[in-house]
């Protein structure tokens, strides 16, 4: 099902919980309730898999020793892929090393090149560079995947594509907070929309009609043939 606005999916929902298809004043008690309750949809969505349609890339600036710890943007959650650096008068990015920060004790802090990630949903996550300082004028790319943006009014558009899901699942929402039994069926539902979600999501990723994908072992992401290495 293709994306539709909130006003969209609000009729949607109202046709079932309403039989009234009209859309809610924008800003009245309805129209405020369910848009929370479609915000928790999506972040219910986005939380059960790594969505394609999250992912993005981060390229700081990077100013010498000032950019020793690096911001990463506010909707952050996990990093997608290897994390590319290109100082060291690498043309061509490589990719950096993840060490948890509990471990950094077991690193060459002057030679190893790695990288961790630190802090915390509030106050923001923090990526730091080893060794440093980087070279001034440096650049990286930081793949990972981010949480939806906030849908603040009927005009805006969901990250999810499915639609039909977050409207489904509001209804379940809507008639939980009524105390209608019926909650539940409406909840399977739109569980059961979730789940196919996932599964054409690993299809169209691994099983493209166009270009199959492989799964790529860990020993192929750093260059590891087994037999010759």
């Amino acid at each position: 099902m293709a994306r539709q606005t909130v006003a969209v999916i609000m009729q949607h929902i109202g046709g079932t919980v309403n039989q009234d298809a009209s859309v809610p004043t924008d800003g009245g008690a309805d129209s405020t309730l369910w848009l929370n309750f479609l915000n928790r949809a999506q972040i219910e969505w986005a939380e059960v898999w790594d969505w394609e349609e999250l992912r993005k890339v981060f390229y700081p600036t990077i100013l010498g020793t000032t950019n020793l710890t690096i911001p990463l943007p506010l909707d952050f959650r996990k990093l997608s892929a290897p994390v590319l650096n290109y100082s060291y008068g690498i043309s061509d990015g490589q990719p950096w090393e993840e060490v948890p920060a509990d471990r950094i004790q077991f690193k060459n802090l002057q030679a190893d090149r790695f990288f961790t990630v630190t802090g915390e949903p509030f106050g923001g996550y923090f990526l730091q560079w080893y060794p440093n300082p980087l070279e001034s004028g440096a650049s990286g790319g930081i793949p990972y995947y981010s949480t939806p943006t906030s849908l603040a009014s009927q005009s805006t558009m969901p990250a999810c594509p499915n639609s039909e899901f977050l409207a489904q699942r509001v209804i379940a929402y809507i008639l939980e907070s009524r105390s209608d039994p019926r909650y539940q069926d409406e909840e399977i539902k739109a569980r059961n929309m979730l789940n196919q979600m996932v599964e054409n999501s690993q299809l169209m990723k691994f099983s493209s009609y166009v270009n199959p994908i492989n799964i790529i072992t860990r020993e192929q992401r750093r260059s590891f043939r087994i037999g010759r290495n």
